[in-house]
């Protein structure tokens, strides 16, 4: 065997031992990751809502004080 089947072989060995040994030293199963993935996307999706709520306040209070202005200048 030539040096290139020898490195392609090597190669091969090192990415399948590197695959066994992350599936036996997981730290949890399938079910356990997609349930914490699961939580942590409907974490993020109601922080994004309040911070969306609190955004719509802010433009609210703008529009609100620019109104007031407007109205005080035409007076």
């Amino acid at each position: 065997m030539d040096n290139t089947g020898k490195g392609l072989l090597a190669f091969l060995a090192g990415v399948s031992l590197g695959v066994i040994a992350g599936l036996l030293i997981a730290p949890e199963s399938g079910a356990d990751t997609q349930g914490r993935i699961s939580r942590k996307a409907r974490e993020f999706g109601d922080d994004l809502g309040h911070q969306a709520d609190q955004g719509r306040q802010k433009i609210n209070d703008v529009a609100d004080r620019i109104s007031k202005k407007a109205s005080g200048m035409m007076s």
